[in-house]
């Protein structure tokens, strides 16, 4: 299930960045691909491995399986690109607050020309969904880490 969200999020946020791209004329959006299309293949791997009825090693793989699905999915993607750069981008925005302010506030992350403002629905709402996705891989990523600390309850 972890997988799952994760990858999720990885395929949205390739085609939210792919879009944007090609909308925006700013082909350096493309950059997340370096990071989604590896996580989705380790991800990937990794379920293959875990779901072998004998698993020779399990702690190593599963804490790098964690690594995996928390650094780029959930702080760096589900975090940063939907929550922060979205869901605050659009609250602000629809909240009135001043565009400069906006900007001013999206700046220390990302270049000027990067910052756009709300102007495109499938733009925004796939970003959006960065965001959902995000607060359901933390449920599950939590959930995951859970059982692996207390692996007799569920």
């Amino acid at each position: 299930m972890l997988s799952k969200y994760s990858n999720w999020l990885m395929i949205t946020t390739s085609l939210h960045h792919v879009y944007g791209a090609y909308i925006y004329n700013t082909p350096e959006r493309l950059h997340v691909l370096a990071v989604s299309i590896p996580v989705i293949i380790i991800t990937y791997f990794f379920d293959r491995y875990f779901r072998k009825k004998t698993v020779p090693y399990k702690k190593v793989p599963t804490l790098l399986y964690a690594i995996v699905i928390f650094v780029p999915s959930l702080l760096l993607i589900g975090l940063l690109e939907g929550i922060y750069n979205h869901v605050l981008k659009n609250i602000l925005f629809f909240s009135n607050v001043p565009e400069d302010t906006i900007k001013k506030t999206f700046y220390s992350f990302y270049e000027p020309e990067l910052v756009e403002m709300p102007n495109d629905a499938i733009f925004e709402l796939t970003g959006i969904f960065q965001g959902i996705l995000a607060i359901a891989l933390a449920i599950q990523f939590v959930r995951f880490v859970s059982k692996q600390l207390h692996p007799g309850k569920d």
